[in-house]
């Protein structure tokens, strides 16, 4: 009976074995009990030797089941032993990566709300480089962050293009996002220049100084009462536009009459710079109250005067405004006023320009002159010299811009009678008079064309209501205009 068990555990052994041979898995046998397994007989048969061992076989998935070993003893008794799991060849070994030994810590940044607009790096500060990446998304060259699309819309627009990059810069240096820089004035042209001026002359300014000077105050010769009058109301005049009037006194003829020049400055930044002196004298005859010699030269100055501070405050040059007292009685203010000069200060004056008798009387043939007198050089010097004076230059081109005035005739430049430029021209100093004139054969002997002054002068006749007021208002817009002329070239 015990040979036919034991020929029952050999057979269900080798079945065993078989089968794991047949599915390709190997059995898993302990080194000490493989000598126990089988013993071959003389006849080829394999013996039982004192024990024999079972494996489990293996299961789906690619992993076989834990094997269990049952070993039985030649005491009949039986032990299990539980083995790991092993792994197929053909499916390959996840290696798991090594943990760091250190973990990356992320930056700490402000919160969106706290960042300013257009910081894109999350600084706390706009840069240039915010600006760049602005742009780059604007242009499609990057693309827009899925996040935080509040700190990249500077504009506030819901989208990012060229302006939130433009804002982005404008914050970088120091500028509000909405800074938009001012149009830069455009240089008028000469003529435009003179027109503009021209244009700003007003006909009530002229003719309410008319009426103050020759109804309201008269007379006003060296010596009355009336002439520290009319000069007090050019102070005031001056002071209204925002001036700061000096005077110069000086004393006239035997007598020592006191008389004073008022002279007003419109500075410039320029060190050592040319001066223009447009001048005209506020006295008058004794025996009228100078109507055209001489309260329309004061109100065409007073007009300028006016337009140059109003328009602006400095013209690249030194422009000054001088009114003389004494030219009646022999051009005493005009000496005055040159022999304060400085020698650096004469030099640097480009032109005495003199405005006597700025209008006409009415009806009659007028002609608009202008006068560069000869004194010490002979007329044929004198005549060159003229033609190359700028002042007359800068009238000429004047007439050409404003029309011919209402002239019968100009002429540019005559020698047509001497005026507050002789101290000047005796000193060779480049001047001239803007005057009114009549042709007289008999009074103009000796002058260009026979030109004179007009007849009804220091006579009791020179006034308003002989007087041509249009004809002061078109010789002051040409004043103007010959001022805008001449300074153009020195302020741009």
């Amino acid at each position: 009976m015990k040979k036919i068990s034991s020929y029952i555990a050999v057979l269900l052994c080798a079945g065993i074995t078989a089968s794991c041979c047949f599915l390709n898995t190997p059995s898993v046998v302990h080194a000490e009990n493989a000598g126990n397994f089988a013993e071959t007989n003389e006849t080829g048969q394999t013996e039982p030797s004192g024990c024999a061992t079972e494996t489990a076989s293996a299961v789906p998935g690619g992993e076989t089941a834990p094997e269990t070993t049952v070993t039985t003893l030649p005491t009949g008794e039986t032990t299990t032993v539980k083995d790991e799991p092993t792994t197929r060849k053909d499916e390959p070994t996840t290696v798991k990566p090594e943990e760091p030994t250190t973990k990356h810590e992320e930056p700490t940044t402000a919160p969106v709300k706290d960042l300013p607009k257009g910081d894109t790096d999350e600084d706390g500060k706009v840069t240039v480089n915010d600006a760049r990446k602005l742009l780059r998304v604007a242009v499609k060259i990057d693309k827009l962050p899925a996040v935080k699309l509040e700190l990249w819309d500077i504009k506030k627009d819901g989208v990012i293009d060229v302006n939130d990059a433009r804002a982005a810069i404008r914050v970088a240096v120091g500028l509000p996002i909405d800074y938009v820089r001012p149009e830069t004035p455009v240089t008028p042209t000469q003529k435009e220049f003179a027109a503009e001026l021209a244009g700003k002359v007003r006909n009530d300014n002229l003719s309410s100084f008319m009426k103050t000077l020759c109804n309201e105050i008269g007379t006003r010769y060296v010596g009355s009462k009336t002439e520290p009058a009319a000069r007090q109301k050019i102070i005031s005049k001056l002071e209204s536009y925002g001036y700061k009037p000096k005077t110069q006194s000086f004393f006239v003829g035997n007598r020592r009459l006191y008389a004073e020049n008022v002279v007003v400055t419109i500075p410039t930044k320029k060190s050592n710079p040319d001066i223009f002196l447009f001048c005209t004298h506020y006295d008058c005859s004794h025996l009228s109250v100078g109507a055209i010699d001489n309260g329309s030269g004061v109100s065409a100055l007073l007009e300028l005067a006016r337009i140059l501070k109003q328009t602006k405050t400095d013209y690249g040059c030194e422009i000054r405004l001088a009114f003389f007292s004494g030219e009646e009685n022999g051009y005493y203010g005009a000496y005055k006023y040159y022999y304060s000069l400085s020698g650096n200060e004469a030099d640097r004056h480009k032109i005495f320009f003199n405005i006597d008798m700025a209008g006409h009387p009415k009806g009659g043939k007028n002609y608009l002159c202008v006068s560069t007198e000869p004194v010490t050089e002979t007329y044929s010097a004198v005549k060159k010299q003229a033609f190359d004076n700028i002042g007359s230059n800068a009238v000429k081109k004047a007439v050409e811009y404003t029309g011919s005035c209402g002239a019968n005739g100009f002429y540019s430049p005559v020698a047509a009678g001497k005026h507050d430029i002789v101290p000047f021209r005796k000193a060779g100093r480049p001047s001239l008079t803007l005057s009114w004139r009549e042709i007289d054969s008999v009074c103009g002997a000796g002058n260009d064309h026979s030109l004179t002054s007009p007849s009804i002068i220091h006579t009791k006749d020179d006034n308003l209501s002989n007087f041509d007021m249009d004809s002061l208002h078109k010789t002051t817009r040409l004043i103007v205009s010959s001022c805008a002329v001449l300074i153009y070239r020195y302020s741009n």
